[in-house]
């Protein structure tokens, strides 16, 4: 463990700058999202605030991104290949259940046979300098699937612990170690007193986690309820509206699109979302799953069930995007909860 004044941070923040776009959570219109950094002071107020209201899965997986465009005539079509912007960022504060999400995204995207060549090329490359969370939200579970809300994450680069006017700083990989030795004149070794005060921080942060049912055996349990009437009551209170795909961290499904105007046109991927009428529909016109009751029922079963046997983790991170931003109030953890059998006040 190191440690470096608070008020020093440009110094690391300048460092990680040497290894590509920075980018950190900033307010934004009453918003915190993740932002470039362009040399200026950052907001601690922004840092400390909790979870983005985006995640920054946005930076490796861009929400819209142009594959080709085209010009075609009678005689003759020219196609011209995107220049996607394959940069690899720097992810400054994200928190352990986002990190944890690129995970994820990695199991998806970097898979041997079909690589996703544009999302390998930002993440080879990404740096990710995880932030300790020290205040959760009343939404948050993390726990539930394992990640510590204040401790390091495998995927991360460099860990930072928040102790107000120090900053604790933790290697996690061989490229993290390599930063902070090149920032060996501003940082100190961490004391006992500082260890201890990490310690009884991580420890703190995880009793305040009391939302946290277990999650052991779900995908067991949901393999057996498939006709079961809880996926028409929830159905009924779904709006259809597709927030929570769109703010989760680890929904990774997209879809091709394009516009012509005249000769000239493009194609570009978007991300595209399991709760949309028409995600599932073929050109024919029939569709799989033709209500809410499918569409809300694979969506769940999804995180909960189908990514676990095909990936050995659930593909959910209890960050509480979704049960903090869905209009009709559902809830995800409660779900788990029923599923277990268990009160959701316990």
């Amino acid at each position: 463990m190191k440690l470096l004044r608070t008020d020093e941070m440009m110094h690391l923040l300048q460092r990680l700058s040497d290894e590509g776009r920075v980018f950190l959570p900033r307010l934004e219109d009453e918003t915190i999202l993740f932002r470039r950094w362009e040399g200026d002071s950052p907001s601690l107020d922004a840092l400390r605030a909790g979870n983005t209201a985006l995640p920054a899965k946005d930076l490796l997986f861009p929400q819209t991104e142009e594959v080709f465009r085209f010009v075609a005539n009678a005689q003759n079509l020219a196609i011209m290949s995107g220049e996607p912007d394959d940069a690899p960022p720097v992810i400054f504060g994200i928190r352990p259940c986002d990190a944890a999400s690129i995970q994820m995204l990695d199991r998806v995207f970097l898979d041997e046979d079909f690589p996703e060549t544009t999302y390998a090329r930002r993440r080879d490359g990404a740096i990710l300098v995880t932030w300790a969370c020290t205040d959760v939200q009343d939404t948050c579970f993390c726990p539930t699937f394992g990640i510590d809300p204040a401790g390091p994450v495998q995927t991360g680069d460099i860990h930072v612990t928040d102790l107000d006017d120090e900053l604790v700083l933790e290697a996690t990989s061989d490229r993290g170690g390599t930063i902070l030795d090149d920032l060996a004149e501003h940082l100190t070794d961490a004391d006992q007193g500082a260890q201890d005060k990490v310690d009884s921080l991580r420890e703190a942060v995880r009793e305040s986690v009391v939302s946290a049912p277990a999650a052991d055996d779900l995908a067991e349990t949901l393999a057996g309820m498939h006709e079961d009437p809880i996926w028409e009551e929830m159905a009924f209170r779904c709006l259809g509206c597709g927030a929570c795909t769109y703010l989760c961290p680890t929904c990774h499904c997209y879809d091709l699109d394009g516009e012509t105007r005249g000769t000239e046109g493009v194609r570009f991927r978007c991300w595209d979302s399991c709760m949309f009428s028409d995600f599932t529909r073929m050109a024919g016109g029939e569709n799989p799953r033709p209500t809410k009751r499918e569409r809300v029922r694979n969506r769940f079963l999804h995180k909960l069930q189908y990514f676990s046997e095909k990936h050995g983790v659930y593909g959910c991170v209890g960050c509480g995007r979704c049960i903090t931003h869905c209009p009709a109030c559902i809830d995800i953890a409660d779900f788990i909860y029923t599923v277990r059998g268990a009160d959701c006040d316990e």
